[in-house]
């Protein structure tokens, strides 16, 4: 069974920032872009067994990721925020839960700060 992972956030996003903040994103964790939408991304990050052995890899768990984003409609905010919606899912052959569970909780660190989470 596959393990997965689902987190709602609410991000600053003023003058359309948001896309700029993902792309900075998904450079900073060399991610491998799955597909591409105006309101949601879908990336890898981790190699494969054989890709590690050949080139490496800075990612110990292969997790996909899909994250979705909507502008919220609040007047009483100076500026536009939008909720976005992560989904990390378990990409590994042979899954190991305690790992997929650390491999989240740094991923999610990670991309609150990149976010800048309200």
């Amino acid at each position: 069974m596959s393990q997965s992972h689902s987190t709602q956030l609410v991000v600053s996003d003023v003058g359309g920032t948001l896309l700029l903040k993902l792309y900075g994103f998904v450079q900073d964790q060399a991610a491998e872009i799955r597909d591409v939408t105006e309101n949601s991304l879908t990336m890898r990050l981790g190699r494969s067994w054989l890709q590690r052995c050949l080139w490496g890899d800075r990612h110990p768990y292969r997790l996909d990721v899909a994250i979705e984003f909507i502008a919220l409609p609040d007047h009483s905010r100076r500026h536009t925020v939008s909720q976005v919606t992560v989904q990390i899912r378990d990409a590994q052959w042979l899954p190991k839960p305690e790992l997929f569970e650390m491999a989240v909780r740094q991923l999610m660190w990670q991309l609150r700060s990149s976010l800048m989470v309200v």
